[in-house]
């Protein structure tokens, strides 16, 4: 849950960009963030101080970014739902970025390098 709800303030659409933020890191570790704590009230008491899931290894830089906006704390900071179709929409546009010529000629996904950034 977003901070702002655990802080019991009015629930909005930041609300869900957080959420989505937390699903992002979902994939990228594939499993919920914060599982092996106990749910009581300090994990959401660490949630409102800014407590946030550890980064994965070999996560694109790209999408670390969009992940660490989508879940600040202020909900004014989150990218809208436009912010982020657009964003998205960028990397599908420039995709032809992360491919790279293996040495027999084939084409490799190289997204995984985390040095990797999109050009505009």
């Amino acid at each position: 849950m977003a901070p702002e709800i655990l802080r019991n303030q009015p629930y909005t659409r930041a609300s869900d960009i957080y959420s989505l933020s937390m699903i992002m890191w979902e994939f990228t570790s594939g499993i919920p963030p914060f599982t092996c704590r106990v749910h009581d009230i300090q994990p959401s008491l660490n949630i409102c101080k800014g407590e946030r899931p550890e980064i994965i290894k070999n996560t694109p830089k790209c999408y670390i970014d969009l992940m660490k906006k989508c879940w600040d704390s202020n909900p004014e900071n989150r990218p809208t739902i436009t912010e982020l179709e657009d964003k998205i929409s960028e990397w599908i546009r420039y995709i032809d970025e992360y491919y790279v010529i293996n040495k027999n000629g084939t084409h490799k996904f190289d997204i995984l390098n985390s040095d990797n950034e999109l050009k505009k």
